[in-house]
C-alpha cells in the first residue's frame, strides 16, 4: 500500500513538472514574430515651417461704375466678366422725366478691365451716388487676408506666397507685397495682401482663396521625417541594434497535378535586429520633417514604418529603408 501511494505521489510530481514548462493547456510558450519595419536615417534638412490663411480674391485695380444722371436703368450692356475698354458702354440709363423724351444715357466704364454689374434689374431707379457695376484689372489678382498677431514679425514682405483656389482646383505661386503692422483691435491680426498673375484669366475677383506662406526656416544639420518621433514630454525614436544578416525561409504552397499540396522553401537573406528606444531633443518641426538637436547619428537606423506598434527591446525584421535626403 505505501508503494502504491509512493509512486502516485512520483507521478503527480513528474506530471506538474512537465505542465509547468510547457504553460497552460500543456503547450509550449509562443515566440513572438519580429515586426516588420521600414528604417531611415537622419539627414540635413531645410526645413521650412509654412501657415495657411484664407481670402478673397480682388482685381488688382477696381472702381465703382457710377450713372452720371439720375433715371431708370434699362439693361447693361456687358455680362459678368466681359472685357471693357475705358470709356466703353457697360449699361444705359432711362432720364424717365415727364413729358420729356430723352436719349438713353450710356454708363461708361472708368477704365479698362472686365467688368462685373450690381444685377440690378430694367426699371429699378439708379442715381450718381449709386453703383451699378466695378470694373477690375485682372492681369493681377490680390488677395487680403489677415495675420493674427503672433505670426506679424515672422512674415516678410516680398516672401514667396503659394495661392490656392480649391472651387477650381487650381494653385499659383505669388508675393507677399504689403504686410501692415498695425494690429486690428477687433481682429486681433494684421492686414496683408498677395500678389498673384493671371494672365489667362482663369482666376476671377470675388473667389475664396487660400494663401500659404512661410513663417520660419532652418538649415537642420540632422532631421527626420516628423512620424519617426514619439512622446509629448519626452521626445524619442526608435533605433535599430545588434543588426545582422540571417536567412529567412518563407514556404509557398503549389498543387501537384493530383492535388496534393507541394511546400517549396525559398531561401533569401533579411536583416533583423532590436528595437532601442533613443531619447532626442528636438527643434523646428513643420508637417512633414523635424530638426533633431542631440541624442542621434547620421549612421543610426531609426525606425520610420512599425515605430508604434514595436516594443522595447523587441524584434524586428528590415523590409525597407527610406532615404529623404534628395527631397
Amino acid at each position: 500500500m505505501k508503494r502504491i501511494r509512493v509512486f502516485a505521489v512520483i507521478l503527480l510530481g513528474v506530471t506538474l513538472s512537465v505542465t509547468g514548462c510547457s504553460g497552460p493547456g500543456g503547450k509550449a510558450p509562443e515566440k513572438k514574430p519580429a515586426t516588420s519595419v521600414v528604417i531611415t536615417n537622419p539627414a540635413p534638412y531645410r526645413i521650412v515651417r509654412t501657415i495657411r490663411f484664407a481670402g478673397t480674391l480682388k482685381g488688382s485695380r477696381e472702381v465703382m461704375v457710377y450713372p452720371t444722371l439720375p433715371g431708370k436703368i434699362i439693361g447693361y450692356a456687358r455680362s459678368d466678366g466681359d472685357y471693357v475698354s475705358k470709356g466703353g458702354t457697360v449699361a444705359t440709363i432711362d432720364r424717365d422725366v415727364p413729358g420729356v423724351e430723352y436719349e438713353p444715357v450710356p454708363v461708361e466704364a472708368p477704365i479698362s478691365g472686365r467688368f462685373f454689374s450690381m444685377g440690378l434689374s430694367p426699371g429699378e431707379m439708379v442715381a450718381p451716388q449709386m453703383p451699378i457695376g466695378r470694373v477690375s484689372e485682372t492681369g493681377n489678382l490680390k488677395l487680403d487676408f489677415t495675420i493674427p498677431e503672433k505670426y506679424i514679425n515672422s512674415v516678410k514682405q516680398g516672401s514667396r506666397a503659394e495661392v490656392a483656389v480649391p472651387s477650381l482646383d487650381y494653385s499659383v505661386t505669388g508675393t507677399l507685397t504689403r504686410v501692415s503692422r498695425f494690429i486690428d483691435a477687433r481682429s486681433g491680426g494684421a492686414q496683408a495682401e498677395a500678389t498673384v498673375s493671371n494672365p489667362s484669366g482663369t482666376l476671377a475677383p470675388g473667389m475664396h482663396a487660400e494663401v500659404e506662406v512661410e513663417v520660419a526656416s532652418r538649415q537642420a544639420n540632422l532631421a527626420l521625417p516628423i512620424d519617426c518621433v514619439l512622446g509629448l514630454d519626452g521626445r524619442f525614436v526608435y533605433v535599430v541594434e545588434d543588426i545582422r544578416t540571417v536567412p529567412d525561409t518563407s514556404f509557398v504552397t503549389r498543387q501537384t497535378e493530383r492535388g496534393k499540396p507541394l511546400v517549396d522553401t525559398t531561401i533569401k537573406m533579411i536583416d533583423v535586429g532590436i528595437a532601442v528606444k533613443r531619447n532626442v531633443e528636438v527643434g523646428l518641426d513643420n508637417s512633414s520633417f523635424i530638426e533633431i538637436v542631440s541624442g542621434l547619428e547620421p549612421e543610426d537606423d531609426v525606425l520610420y514604418v512599425g515605430q508604434r506598434i514595436v516594443e522595447e527591446q523587441g524584434k524586428v525584421r528590415i523590409t525597407g529603408t527610406y532615404d529623404f535626403s534628395g527631397d
